[in-house]
């Protein structure tokens, strides 16, 4: 009796990519809250202090 497996195999190469994507991504979330947050600091400091 033969078994027929598949396994997935990850290269190196594409495990760090996709983790640079990841970094990327986040880095680019991050950007854009403190960004809109910039032009708009009363109106952030007063939602904070309300706690909307």
């Amino acid at each position: 009796m033969t078994e027929n497996r598949n396994y997935i195999s990850l290269k190196l190469k594409d495990v760090a990519i996709a983790y640079l994507l990841l970094r990327i991504l986040i880095g680019v979330n991050y950007f854009n809250h403190g960004f809109t947050r910039i032009f708009n600091i009363p109106g952030f400091v007063e939602d904070t202090v309300n706690g909307t």
